[in-house]
């Protein structure tokens, strides 16, 4: 870590002070070590930062998500800390009771990109075959948006969202009940970058699953509320 040429003249300077009888000699080889000490501490100092740099830019961190039933409440999560925020319609997203429409997720997008955060849309909905027809509509919208990932949990509605939008990145919700690595795996093998996790599952059991799943599939899961379904 530390330069050779340095370590091997300290450790010379070591040697002759220590087989120094004269004062003066003695006090030259004490100046030249305290140089020699002095630069230990500058590169030490130096390492220090690039490891502290290194670090930050190796660990990952965790992304702090909130939901957002309105614009308003986009912007009061995104401003007190939030990375990012979901929503979704009261038509094909679970989100009956906070459902934000067309023009309000619009809005959300371009202030969340603004801020350098992002946007999630819940599309997470078992859909009928009558409701296909709306579902490939909000995602053309979606993509033309450049939201940052879709939230499904009905295969079907998984296959619409690679099919139209094969860029957004798709996300399987809570909904979808994922239990295992088992699952995880079959949803990653069908295009999913992002599985957000059952409520049930205790953190031994995250662990192994978070152990056991390909690097390149992200989990999610809550740390806060109850309200979605659960079984």
């Amino acid at each position: 870590i530390l330069d050779n040429e340095l370590v091997i003249g300290y450790s010379s300077w070591i040697k002759k002070r220590e087989t120094a009888y004269d004062l003066k000699l003695l006090k030259n080889y004490v100046i030249n070590e305290t140089n020699y000490i002095n630069e230990f501490d500058k590169q030490r100092l130096k390492f220090k930062k690039a490891k502290n740099k290194w670090l930050e830019e190796s660990m990952y961190k965790p992304e702090l998500l909130a939901p957002a039933g309105s614009f308003e409440k986009a912007k009061v999560a995104l401003i007190y800390g939030a990375d990012a925020v979901y929503c979704g319609s009261s038509s094909l997203s679970l989100r009956s009771r906070a459902s934000v429409e067309n023009d309000d997720l619009s809005n959300i997008i371009k202030y969340a990109h603004d801020l350098g955060k992002k946007v999630y849309v819940a599309i997470n909905v078992y859909a009928p075959d009558n409701m296909y027809d709306e579902i490939k509509e909000q995602v053309e919208i979606l993509n033309k948006l450049y939201v940052d990932g879709v939230l499904v949990a009905d295969g079907g509605v998984l296959d619409i969202v690679k099919e139209f939008a094969p860029d957004i990145p798709i996300h399987i919700s809570t909904q979808a009940n994922t239990l295992s690595a088992h699952t995880a795996l079959f949803w990653y093998k069908n295009g999913a970058k992002r599985i957000v996790l059952s409520r049930e599952m205790n953190k031994n059991d995250i662990k192994y699953l978070i152990e056991n799943i390909p690097q390149g599939l992200e989990t999610e899961m809550f740390i806060h509320g109850a309200i979605c379904w659960a079984y």
